[in-house]
Formats: structure tokens, C-alpha cells, sequence
């Protein structure tokens, strides 16, 4: 491990400051007035002398084509970020960074000024030079050898081991785990007292503390890890048990992390493993949000969701049935109906229209303690579920547990959106009472007829059918007509009835109804505007290449819903640029359920007839083996070489190039990627991100099912939280099969 600096032996100290002095100066670790660094895929950066920390920029997670300018741990796997200057605003790419006699300033591309270090007011002289610390603090020095600025005194989310916060300092969570923008939760100081509070993003207000953690006037995070509170009367007092790990030996930071816990980490200074939580507080943020005082904001998980923690501290998120959540990736950020006209229309007296369309689910030592806008006391739990039915504005009936009192207690109504829900086995003995839409909507065949104007406009054929624009009171619609309605056709609609019904997810094309009326057999989905995949990539024009980043990106997003969110596991079987359809904004959403598998409970194969589509069909649909997801891994690579490369994966008129899987290979194992995206301008100018994705698609196209990454390992390596490895030759003529002992188990 390269040296913890401010954690040293001291009989080391002795014997090796003036080699370490001598190698500082040697180096040139100090920034210079002039130097500036410049945010592209090479990553210059101005390190510690140590090379423990870096500053510089990185991409910005959610945002690949964005750059953050930030201090990290250099020297671990995760180069975890422990400060940003620009987390709200992201620049792009050729920014620069430059060390002026003022002091650090943030430009864009045509120069406009995006930030800079505002000084000490009670310094003088200009700047004389700057350094990164090996403590992780970057500082700016006057001619007079004062700091005139340093990251410690103007935190993020983090403090290290030296770090101090006064009453006038501030920790802000980032907004996601993804996402370096200001969150919804800080840590400060009152007068009296250092704790934790909700943060209102789109006002800036403030809610009142959530959880106190201490009574002082300042917090100190000493060279020794350990956590402590500064006291009225000057004292020091421990907050955090001391640590039982060799200090010297591993790194150390305090963060308030996205979800609103404040989190003391260590990290050894030479293993792979990853950050071990140490301490936290509050101990339960979920119950930390369920108090009496209403005024503490929405909680870690946002609007209509479930907190659970977990023993480690992290907080899971879920969603109540009928729920889905607002972004895949992002789940703290809440849940939303499945239904738009969830909990029910109401007529003029308020009673819900058509309530035998709605059940109840039942869900004990859950609830949602805000939000009631009727007590009915004392009703049993029938009298309870009766009253939310008819109730077109009630989403959830609170019940006291129907075994307490002789099945007879208050029962709550709550209207959406409902807030600060919270699971709790040992503390909440209440049974929560979810109305949830049982069936699709069901059309007459006279009524997709005249939506459809005689079935006139077609929009493409499937597998079975074909797609018309139909337009219902609400909005335009696609209407799948089934040519096929014996045996194969009719377990096509069943499936699709039955399984696009169950999901959703916003990369997926969501079914909205169906017709199943004599002979005739329909399906109502959502149109698309932007047609098919397919279109958009092999037409006249190359589509944007961030567009096709994105695209991918979402495509992988939909299949790891597929694959492991969905209540019940579904295998596509037909992944193509056909069945992937484009929204008016260009989101991608997979369609064509028609040829999904399904895997029962803990169930994680099945034998099968061949499936699928020429050219994206994985090797083992061809031997008397298992097919699993991982048959949609493959056909996802092929069709992440068609976005980068903007062709189709069989062209015989390219003769030796006809096989895209075999032409991308043969490039990418000479290094000469740019064959790949020869005429696009915007590609080339990101060829780190074009050998990232080629990689990707290559572990994709193993030929060994188990070698393939799984989906959601796939969508962490496209948006950067994952590094990508070298592949292997996929194709089984030209490599020996590695020992499955060497592989990921991320993979598995």
C-alpha cells in the first residue's frame, strides 16, 4: 500500500522525513500560480505526495459526458470521493481548473467562470501556491504563508481524520448514489446542539432534526479516527467508540450519506475489499422519521414507499404493491401508481367508480404515520376495508392489529401521496390495508375498431400481429391485432396479458388493456412516437451519440427489472433493435413480450425450443442444455455493437465484415477501435467510452453463459460504478474455456 501518511509509525517518521521532504520537492507536488488541469477522458490530476489523494475531475455517474471537479482516495479500487466543487453543476468536457493569484477558478470551454474559492477575508497577499495534502485537504497559500482557502473549512459530505466542523459549518448528503448534487439531508450545528435534519431541495428550507447526535459547539474527526464532540465548556468527549483496527493501516472518513445516515467508514489501506461501516447514527433512520412532530420532510425513501433498515445501517427501499418506483436506479426517491387513475375515479357523491376492480392487500408491522384524513373508531377490520373501497380518495387504511381488543380499533384512511412509510416488526403492531387495482382494462372489439379507424394506420408487425395507432379519449394508443389465434397465438396473449400486466418500469412499454372477445384477441400498449430501435439507428442519419449511450443505458436498466425486480422472473427471448421502441424524449422501452419465459419462485432455468431472432441468438438455444437470462445478456451484446457502431449485426454485402460480433472482435483485439466508429465524429472524440462499451459487449458474447455478466452488472459498468476488465475472445473456436474458478462471481 502506498504510505498512510498522517497515520505513520514514528520510528518510521524518523528515519525516512527528510527522503520523504526530498521526494515532495523533487516531485513538484506544489501547484504553481498558471498550472491549471483540463477535464477529459486522461484524467490529469494534482496529487498528495503520497499519491493517497487526488484532485481533479471525474465523470459524474449519472451524467457520462459531464465532468466533477473533486479530491478522491487515490489508492483504492472505488476512488471514493471525499469532496466536489461542482456537484450542482456539472461542466463539460475541455473545462478547465486554474490555480490564479486569486486563487482556484472553474471555466467552462469559451472561458465563462462557473466557480471559484472565495478566500479568507482576514489573509493578505495573493496567492503564492496551492498543494493536495496527504491528509485529503487541498490548500491554497498566500505570499505571506497564510491559507487563504482549504477544502476542510468548505466540506461536502465527508470529514477526515484532521478535519474539524464549527457552528457555522455544514455537511450536505449528495443526492444520490449517483448524483453529487446538494441532497435532502444535512449535518449542522443549532446553538446547542450538532444533528441531522431534511432538506427541502427545491426551496432550500430546512425541516426540524430528525435525530440529535450531541450537545456541543463543534465536531472533531482527530488523527487518531477517532469521533468527538467539543462541549460548551471547552471539554472533548468521544461520540464513536474508539476504533479496534490498527490505525496506521487503513483509511478512514465520515460521511452523511444520500440517505440521511451519518457514517463513520475504514478501509484498509491495502486490501480490495470494500468500505466496513464502523458506527452510525441514527441507529434507525426509517423510525427516526415517524415521530410526533410531522415537520422533519419525506424520510431516506421519498413519497408511497416502505424504509426498512438493515443491520449494517443501509436503508432498502420498497415499494407497496401497486407501487413502482419513480427511477429504477434511484429508488430513495419514491414510488408512484401503477395506475393513473389510482385509487379511483369518483362519481359525484365521491364513491369510487367500478370498485370491483379493486382488492386489498394485506401488510402487517407496516404504516405510514402522516397523511390520515378520517378516523372511524371503534370498526372491525371489514367495516375498516369497506369504508376505503368506496372511498375514491383512499389509497390505504391504517388498522390497529385486528387480534388486539376482539378485532375492534381505530382505523385511519390516507390519501397519496403518503409519507415517511416505515417497516418494524418490533415497534409497530399495525396492519396497513393497500388498495390495489386487480385487472387491465378490458376493450370491446367495436371500441379498438373505432379507436383505431378501421384498423388503418399500421405501425410495423410482430411475431404474431400486427401494431395499429389507435386513439382513445385520454390519449394515442398501439393496438396489437393477433393474426394467429390458434394454440401459439393464444399463448402469446395469455403471456402477455399475464406478464406485461404484472410489470412496470419506465424502459419498459407498459400494456394498458386487452380484448379477448370471440375470435378476436387484442392488446392496448402505450405508443411510442419515436418508432423502433431499428429504425433510429440503420436509417439515413447517425443518430447523436449520447443519445445511444442513453439508450443503452436504459435498455440495461429494463432488462435488470426483467431479470431480477419483477415479482415473478422473466426471460425476453427476442432482445433486438426491433423490439426496442423509442418515447417522444428518445427513452428507451423494451416491448414484445410475446416470446418471455417466465421462472417460477426460486426456479433459474428452463428447457425450452429455440427462441429468438437470427443474429442474436445465444449458443446454447442450440444444445440440449439450461437457457436462463443469460441467453438475454447475449442478444443485449450484439445490440450494444449495433448503437456504437450504428449497423447491423449481418450485412453480407461486407463481405469479410459480414459478422459484427466477429469484426468488432478482430478491432478490438488489434487496438484499433476506431475502425468501429470510423465516420462518427462524436464517438471518436470518446473513444475511452467506445472501448468501455466494446468490452462490455464482449463479456455479453461470451460463449459460456456463466462468463456473461449479469444485467444489473451491466448497467453498472456502462454508467461508470463498475471498472470493465479485459475480456476473453468470446467465440469457443478461438479461446480455451476459462476455469470457472476465475470467474467474477458478479457474473454468476
Amino acid at each position: 500500500m502506498s504510505s498512510l501518511a498522517l497515520f505513520r509509525n514514528p520510528l518510521v517518521i524518523l528515519l525516512s522525513s527528510f527522503l520523504v521532504l526530498a521526494a515532495a520537492q523533487g516531485a513538484s507536488r506544489n501547484v504553481s500560480v498558471g498550472d491549471f488541469l483540463t477535464a477529459n477522458d486522461q484524467n490529469p490530476t494534482w496529487q498528495s505526495p503520497s499519491g493517497d489523494f487526488e484532485i481533479g475531475f471525474r465523470h459524474t455517474p449519472d451524467q457520462q459526458d459531464r465532468f466533477l471537479l473533486a479530491i478522491w482516495f487515490a489508492n483504492i479500487p472505488e476512488k471514493t470521493i471525499v469532496w466536489s466543487a461542482n456537484g450542482d453543476n456539472p461542466v463539460e468536457k475541455e473545462s478547465k481548473v486554474n490555480l490564479t493569484s486569486s486563487g482556484l477558478l472553474l471555466s467552462d470551454p469559451s472561458g465563462t467562470e462557473l466557480w471559484w474559492t472565495k478566500s479568507n477575508q482576514d489573509s493578505t497577499g495573493g496567492v503564492s501556491h496551492a498543494a493536495m495534502l496527504d491528509t485529503g485537504n487541498f490548500v491554497i497559500t498566500s505570499t505571506n504563508s497564510d491559507n487563504i482557502w482549504e477544502s476542510f473549512q468548505n466540506p461536502t459530505d465527508t470529514i477526515l481524520p484532521g478535519q474539524e466542523l464549527g457552528l457555522k459549518s455544514t455537511l450536505s448528503s449528495a443526492f444520490s448514489s449517483r448524483s453529487y448534487k446538494k441532497g435532502r439531508f444535512q449535518l449542522r450545528f443549532t446553538s446547542e446542539s450538532l444533528g441531522l435534519n431534511g432538506i427541502d431541495v427545491y426551496t432550500g428550507r430546512s425541516f426540524q432534526f430528525y435525530f440529535n447526535i450531541a450537545n456541543g459547539s463543534g465536531l472533531i474527526f482527530n488523527k487518531s479516527g477517532h469521533i468527538q464532540i467539543r462541549k460548551s465548556n471547552g471539554s472533548i468527549v468521544n461520540i464513536a467508540p474508539e476504533n479496534t483496527v490498527p490505525i496506521q493501516d487503513f483509511y478512514y472518513r465520515a460521511t452523511l450519506d444520500f440517505d440521511g445516515v451519518f457514517t463513520l467508514y475504514s478501509h484498509s489501506g491495502n486490501g480490495d475489499e470494500s468500505w466496513s461501516s464502523l458506527w452510525y447514527r441514527p441507529e434507525d433512520i426509517c423510525y427516526s422519521f415517524t415521530g410526533p412532530n410531522p415537520a422533519l420532510g419525506i424520510g431516506p425513501c421519498g413519497f408511497n414507499s416502505i424504509c426498512q433498515q438493515d443491520p449494517d445501517g443501509m436503508v432498502n427501499c420498497q415499494c407497496p404493491p401497486g407501487f413502482s418506483f419513480l427511477d429504477a436506479v434511484n429508488k430513495h426517491l419514491g414510488c408512484k401508481p401503477n395506475n393513473q387513475s389510482y385509487p379511483g375515479d369518483c362519481n359525484d357523491a365521491g364513491f369510487t367508480i367500478g370498485e370491483d376492480s379493486f382488492e386489498f392487500n394485506s401488510m402487517p408491522f407496516v404504516d405510514w404515520p402522516y397523511g390520515d384524513y378520517e378516523l372511524l373508531q371503534p370498526v372491525n377490520e371489514t367495516e375498516c376495508r369497506w369504508s376505503c373501497l368506496l372511498d375514491c380518495t383512499c389509497a390505504v387504511a391504517s388498522l390497529e392489529d385486528p387480534s388486539l381488543n376482539n378485532g375492534i380499533g381505530n382505523c385511519w384512511k390516507k390519501k397519496l401521496p403518503l409519507s415517511n412509510g416505515w417497516y418494524n416488526k418490533s415497534r409497530n403492531n399495525r396492519i396497513v390495508l393497500i388498495k390495489i387495482e386487480t385487472n387491465l382494462r378490458s376493450f370491446t372489439y367495436k371500441e379498438l375498431e373505432d379507436a383505431t379507424k378501421g384498423f388503418k394506420e399500421e405501425l410495423g408487425k410482430g411475431s404474431f400481429g400486427t401494431v395499429y395507432k389507435g386513439e382513445l379519449s385520454w390519449d394515442y394508443v398501439a393496438v396489437k391485432k393477433l393474426d394467429k389465434v390458434v394454440q401459439e397465438g393464444e399463448k402469446e396473449f395469455k403471456t402477455e396479458v399475464n406478464v406485461i400486466g404484472q410489470t412496470h418500469h419506465r424502459n419498459l412499454v407498459r400494456l394498458l388493456g386487452y380484448c379477448d372477445e370471440s375470435e378476436h384477441r387484442l392488446l392496448v400498449y402505450e405508443l411510442m412516437q419515436n418508432g423502433s430501435l431499428a429504425s433510429f439507428l440503420f436509417g439515413v442519419l447517425r443518430p447523436c451519440w449520447q443519445q445511444r449511450l442513453q439508450i443503452a443505458s436504459g435498455i440495461a436498466r429494463g432488462l435488470t427489472y426483467l431479470h431480477e425486480e419483477c415479482s415473478t422472473q422473466i426471460i425476453h427471448c427476442d432482445i433486438k433493435p426491433q423490439n426496442i421502441l423509442l418515447d417522444d424524449s428518445f427513452a428507451a422501452k423494451i416491448s414484445d413480450f410475446g416470446l418471455a419465459k417466465l421462472l417460477i419462485n426460486s426456479k433459474s432455468h428452463t428447457l425450452t425450443v429455440i427462441r429468438g431472432t437470427k443474429g442474436y441468438v445465444a449458443p446454447e438455444w442450440f444444445r440440449s442444455t439450461h437457457v436462463t437470462v443469460k441467453v438475454d445478456v447475449y442478444s443485449f451484446g450484439v445490440m450494444l455493437l449495433e448503437i456504437i457502431c450504428c449497423r447491423r449485426c449481418v450485412e453480407h454485402e461486407m463481405e469479410e465484415a459480414a459478422i459484427l460480433t466477429e469484426w468488432a472482435y478482430d478491432y478490438y483485439n488489434e487496438g484499433n477501435l476506431g475502425k468501429l466508429v470510423e465516420n462518427d465524429e462524436e464517438a471518436r472524440n470518446d473513444m475511452g467510452r467506445v472501448e468501455m462499451l466494446v468490452k462490455v459487449a464482449m463479456w455479453c458474447l461470451q460463449d459460456e453463459p456463466s462468463q456473461r455478466p449479469k444485467m444489473r452488472t451491466v448497467t453498472m459498468m456502462l454508467e461508470g460504478a463498475l471498472l470493465v476488465p479485459a475480456p476473453p475472445c468470446p467465440f469457443l473456436y478461438s479461446f480455451k474455456p476459462q476455469d470457472s474458478s476465475n470467474i467474477n462471481p458478479e457474473f454468476q
